[in-house]
């Protein structure tokens, strides 16, 4: 919704009327099951749920982590990427494949199923979402409903999701990532504690509320209070 009022006043366009309609952001499992920890995962780690494709912006993910594996005490955990790959991505796969310094501290996760990926939610430390454009942040709902800290890229479309919950930094910028990274995984109390900000706001929204406010925002929800008006009428 900030993007089209900005391009609007940019273009000097008349801007509509706007209605911000939240995607749902179910848990992808009960809050009791465990769901079934994918092969390959092998301790701590940080959730991207994404495609990989040049959009998402992976690649300055891989670039901050390479940085941050090459300091002499480095001790990271591991950097989980669960999505589809894109025929954009070979190359990067390739280049992660083929680096001594990353190893199998980035582990791609191509086919994983929602009964993983809930796991993967539940037992992550946190998640990022490193996205170059967005019409919304999906994964940064999810996240927010599994009440586990997001990492995400400073768009509006993506801030809109769970307002200030969450830390937002440059998408373009490797430094950024890799400072925001490491405040993270350097404290552990002040991760804890950004975390439990967001299990304490309870944040939760079905795909049931997201249709209402869809019907409500097209005036479907008046149309209706009319025909009952309309219909109470005929019975008197």
């Amino acid at each position: 919704m900030m993007d089209v009022a900005r391009y609007a006043a940019e273009e000097q366009l008349t801007c509509p009327s706007l209605v911000r309609i939240r995607l749902g952001a179910d848990r992808l499992g009960a809050p009791e099951t465990a769901g079934t920890a994918p092969d390959g995962v092998t301790g701590p780690f940080i959730l991207y749920v994404s495609s990989l494709a040049r959009r998402k912006n992976h690649e300055t993910l891989y670039r901050a982590y390479h940085r941050m594996l090459r300091r002499p005490t480095a001790s990271l955990p591991q950097m989980i990427w669960a999505g589809k790959a894109g025929p954009d991505a070979s190359v990067l796969l390739q280049d992660i494949q083929l680096d001594p310094v990353i190893g199998d501290r980035i582990l791609h996760l191509g086919d994983a199923s929602d009964d993983q990926l809930h796991w993967l939610y539940r037992n992550c430390a946190f998640t990022v979402f490193a996205s170059l454009a967005e019409g919304w942040g999906l994964p940064v709902g999810e996240s927010t409903a599994y009440g586990k800290l997001c990492l995400a890229s400073d768009l509006p479309a993506v801030r809109e999701v769970a307002a200030d919950l969450h830390t937002y930094v440059d998408p373009w910028s490797v430094e950024q990532w890799e400072h925001a990274l490491t405040s993270f995984v350097d404290s552990p109390i002040y991760l804890a504690a950004r975390t439990q900000t967001v299990v304490d706001a309870n944040w939760s929204r079905s795909w049931e509320q997201t249709v209402d406010d869809v019907l409500r925002a097209c005036g479907y929800v008046v149309l209706m209070d009319f025909a009952e008006e309309d219909e109470a009428g005929a019975d008197q």
